[in-house]
């Protein structure tokens, strides 16, 4: 119902998260195509090209790389056990 709500007051980004009911994805605002499928933790599908809808070249907004190519769990040394026990939750 959250998900139905923000949708209907026009918020473009919206997806839930730690569950499973196909409500998880990310579609562009133009087209509708799914941009990003998610299912609890996990990324399923990434289709974003250069930070654009493949279908349409709609711009999305946000960071979409990482240019350390590791997860903020991995930046400190500190972390190296947590991030060893839980990376792959994909967090």
């Amino acid at each position: 119902m959250a998900w139905k709500i923000a949708r209907e007051v026009g918020l473009h980004y919206v997806y839930e998260g730690n569950i499973h009911n196909g409500a998880g994805e990310t579609r562009c605002p133009e087209c509708e195509t799914i941009l990003v499928r998610r299912g609890w933790h996990e990324v399923y599908e990434f289709r974003l090209k250069n930070g654009a809808c493949p279908n349409c070249g709609a711009h999305i907004p946000g960071r979409w790389t990482n240019p350390r190519g590791r997860t903020p769990l991995k930046n400190s040394p500190l972390c190296e056990q947590i991030a060893k026990k839980y990376d792959a939750l994909n967090l």
